[in-house]
């Protein structure tokens, strides 16, 4: 209700709305000079802390400095120790440098020996057989006992010739394979090999003789080859009967695939057989020693045999017929063996046992083999034996990992247990004869073994030994000579 008069006459009063607008617009302009000091006010303190230097920053640079200079200086007092260490070398006139080197030649005999001597200290030990470069597949001996055939990965097949086992630096031939040998054999005599060879997606077999210009190919080279041996499938193991061992004076090789079939072929690279096993993963194949009986142990508790007939008055091949089955596991059978006479064989299974049958039946008149021991495997619970190989004298060796166990047929008792390897085993090979060695009274069995350890540790790739293992007399193997009489 104030009026105003100016020149004379009243002023209008006010509207409310007039009012507001005025309040706000007074509010707007406040805050807006608040936040220009605001603004004003950080710049100016981020200019006086770019212009200023941390005194913690440069605080931080001291100290290590200062730490840098007390580790300079601390550095020649900790050569003079190192110095003074070894001041008894260097005064028979052997410098520092001279003294690292001979301190790293002695950690590399150091390793060697522990490399060569794995197992020297067991009673057992008799060799070990140097020069590969990967992992060993296979050993294999010929007829006589007197040469060993082994397959590596580094694609080289190596034949040594071992008339005394306990020579160190056996010296071998070596056939350069075409793609990586999974298996090696002798052919029907001791300068032929047959070798099953892992291609991509695929098997192959081929046999190598005599070279016939030694200067351009080496001993060695390529008689014939079968690419395809079992189609797709990859290939799992090998086995060769040469002639002079075979039943019927043929020379066989039969293969076998990781997951199908195994096949019989002659020494030409003719197939004579399939084999099927009804299965869809093999685990290992067996052969007879004179290749009358062939197995596979596959995915079933069972193993099926067959028996390879040949007609008596040519000689030829009269088929592979179904001969009998071992049936009493609970579980899968993982490996077996068949004995040098026939009689018997022995089986490993996930059943946790170990059984040996009696094979010596009229299998033509259904008469089934027999179980006569069951043996509960002295292995972890749910560990199973790997390999199995029948012995002379009715020992049977088996292997887990690196550990080879020798059992009795008879009683099923452990004679002796071999810390062998440090890798999986990988082939078990008895010495078709027994060998006399020096300081020996008598004759022993010799078993051959190959395996994927590495015992250089040098980093050039898997170096694998096969490693003889002898039954010695004395204390530390009373068992085992009762299981080897002279």
């Amino acid at each position: 209700g104030v009026r105003m008069e100016a020149m004379g006459e009243p002023l209008p009063a006010m509207s409310p709305a007039a009012k507001g607008i005025l309040v706000a617009a007074g509010l707007s302009i406040t805050m807006l000079i608040g936040l220009l000091g605001l603004a004003i006010f950080k710049c100016l303190r981020r200019a006086k802390r770019l212009l200023m230097p941390a005194p913690t920053n440069k605080g931080k640079r001291s100290a290590a400095k200062i730490k840098q200079q007390t580790q300079q200086r601390s550095q020649p007092q900790q050569r003079q120790q190192v110095v003074a260490a070894h001041a008894e070398p260097l005064e028979r006139g052997m410098n520092l440098k001279e003294l690292i080197k001979a301190n790293k030649e002695a950690e590399r005999s150091r390793k060697a020996a522990a490399k060569d001597d794995h197992a020297s200290g067991h009673a057992l030990f008799l060799n070990t057989l140097k020069g590969h470069g990967d992992a060993v597949h296979s050993v294999a001996w010929n007829t006589e006992g007197k040469q060993l055939v082994t397959a590596c990965e580094d694609m080289v097949v190596r034949v040594f010739d071992v008339l005394d086992v306990t020579t160190r630096n056996q010296k071998f031939l070596s056939i350069k394979a075409a793609k990586i040998p999974q298996g090696a054999g002798f052919g029907d005599s001791d300068n032929e090999v047959v070798v099953l060879m892992r291609g991509t997606n695929m098997a192959m077999l081929a046999a190598y003789g005599p070279s016939t210009n030694k200067a351009e190919k080496g001993p060695f080279e390529q008689k014939w080859m079968l690419e395809n041996v079992h189609g797709k499938e990859a290939p799992l193991s090998m086995c060769t009967v040469p002639r002079a061992a075979a039943c019927a004076g043929k020379g066989i090789a039969i293969t076998c695939s990781t997951k199908k079939d195994a096949r019989v072929f002659d020494m030409q690279g003719k197939e004579l057989a399939m084999l099927d096993p009804s299965s869809f993963l093999n685990h290992s194949l067996v052969v007879s020693r004179d290749g009358r009986f062939v197995a596979v142990a596959s995915f079933t508790a069972e193993i099926r045999f067959w028996e390879l007939k040949w007609a008596k008055d040519t000689g030829a091949f009269r088929g592979a017929f179904k001969a009998m089955e071992l049936k009493g596991h609970k579980s899968q059978v993982m490996c077996a063996a068949i004995s040098a006479d026939n009689k018997r064989a022995v089986t490993a299974s996930k059943d946790g046992t170990l059984r040996v049958w009696n094979i010596n039946v009229r299998y033509e008149l259904e008469e089934d083999p027999k179980s006569t021991l069951v043996i509960a495997m002295p292995l972890p619970p749910g560990k199973v034996y790997q390999h199995v190989e029948f012995g002379p004298d009715g020992v049977i060796a088996a292997s887990h990992e690196g550990m080879v166990h020798f059992i009795s047929a008879d009683r099923g008792d452990l004679l002796e247990s071999i810390d062998a390897h440090d890798s999986l085993i990988t082939c078990l090979s008895w010495c078709p004869r027994k060998v006399k060695t020096p300081g020996a009274p008598a004759p022993h069995a010799v078993l051959a073994t190959s395996s994927l350890d590495n015992k250089a540790g040098c980093g050039a790739g898997l170096d694998v030994a096969a490693n003889l293992k002898l039954p010695k007399r004395g204390p530390q193997s009373t068992h085992l000579d009762r299981a080897h009489p002279d």
